[in-house]
């Protein structure tokens, strides 16, 4: 496990045409911890790697034990005005996103020992790291996006879904190149990491030039597909599941609404035969969810669950405008339901209920949408649309 750890560190690295050279490991935790011998044996396997590790052992009271820090050499020897630079600053955020997936491996009761000045009563570090008010913390993952829509950040800003999409967008995007979405999509990936964004759920054309951005980028990407018939999602499902470490593929629809009948009952199909989760935008203007019901008798949730996509799991995004049985539907198949507040504020398309949802268990996760629904990808800025409108919408400051 700790090796493929450091094979996708890697790939990270390669984004920013670095060449990591590890000097050694820390590790930091109790002396308690439960398998040692496995963890020595896992030491000795680095060793044989070529890899210099140092085990170092210490007791006091509290039981800490400091097994030791990743150092890669470039690190070494910089000066601390070198260190405050953009691209320097970008690297140390590296070197701790990589000493923090290295504190869990095979360890059981494994915990960061102590963060701030340093006691009298611990040892000298060989390193000390400040992180500058930065947190080490799990990186987010955006539930749904579409990176390659950079290139139209803030257009057509104060117009509803449906005319944003079919008369400004749609048009736009259809002069795109594979060549312009790889541009696009990696423009989108930099900022995603200004806000801790490390893997995202992305829907959107040439998703070969998607998945090529990630890789070198070394970013995180589960494909969604975006309709078409059962052999090229099937085709698709295939090839992306088995491309690379990086990059991975779930069925999917853009919507009901720009869907034909034989395309969703096809997806349908063949999520049954490959046992698999389907995904779709879902009930994001009441304008839809109205239409949908005058075309077919039924909500979309309802065609998409009579239709056989969520036999097998799956979700749908944006999910502003419910019914109840929407929701039971949601709840009775462990469906995710991710909510896209900043760009259904700018959108005007409504507010998602999901208070409603969390009281009935349904399961909920956050994305940005693309760059020009929202204009924003800033993760830490849609976890706080999601709270203060729910606020609003429930008449509940608490």
């Amino acid at each position: 496990h700790l090796l493929r750890e450091l094979d996708e560190l890697e790939h990270i690295a390669k984004g920013t045409n670095l060449k990591l050279q590890y000097s050694h490991f820390i590790f930091v935790g109790r002396n308690t911890f439960s398998d040692r011998p496995k963890a020595m044996a896992i030491i000795q396997r680095m060793r044989r790697e070529g890899v210099q590790v140092q085990f170092d052992i210490y007791h006091e009271t509290k039981g800490v034990s400091v097994i030791t820090v990743i150092l890669p050499a470039w690190y070494q020897g910089m000066s601390e005005e070198e260190r405050c630079k953009p691209l320097n600053r970008l690297k140390l955020r590296l070197l701790v996103r990589a000493s923090i997936l290295l504190l869990g491996f095979d360890f059981r009761d494994i915990e960061i020992a102590y963060i701030g000045p340093a006691p009298e009563t611990l040892p000298v570090f060989e390193r000390q790291i400040d992180l500058g008010g930065d947190l080490v913390m799990p990186g987010f993952k955006n539930a749904h996006a579409h990176a390659g829509m950079s290139f139209v950040r803030s257009y057509a800003d104060d117009v509803p879904l449906q005319p944003w999409l079919f008369e400004q967008i749609f048009p736009l995007e259809a002069k795109l190149t594979p060549e312009a979405v790889y541009a696009f999509t990696k423009l989108s990936i930099l900022e995603y990491l200004t806000s801790g964004i490390t893997a995202g759920f992305d829907m959107y054309y040439f998703r070969e030039a998607i998945a090529q951005a990630s890789i070198d980028c070394g970013f995180r990407t589960v494909l969604c597909g975006g309709g078409g018939s059962a052999q090229q999602l099937e085709a698709e499902y295939r090839k992306f599941n088995a491309l690379h470490p990086l990059i991975s593929y779930q069925l999917g629809l853009h919507s009901e609404y720009t869907s034909s009948i034989a395309e969703m009952t096809e997806a349908g199909e063949l999520a049954r035969a490959l046992h698999a989760p389907v995904f779709a935008h879902n009930a994001e203007t009441a304008r839809e969810v109205a239409e949908c019901q005058a075309r077919w008798g039924k909500t979309p949730t309802e065609l998409f669950e009579s239709l056989g996509h969520f036999d097998y799991g799956g979700g749908g995004f944006h999910c502003v405008h419910m019914t109840e049985h929407d929701l039971e539907i949601f709840r009775d198949r462990g469906l995710w339901a991710v909510t896209n507040p900043g760009s259904n504020a700018k959108l005007a398309s409504g507010i998602a209920p999901l208070e409603q949802m969390r009281e009935l268990g349904i399961h909920m996760a956050i994305g940005t949408d693309g760059p020009s629904s929202n204009n924003a990808l800033d993760f830490f800025r849609e976890m706080y649309l999601a709270a203060v409108l729910q606020k609003l919408r429930c008449g509940d400051a608490a």
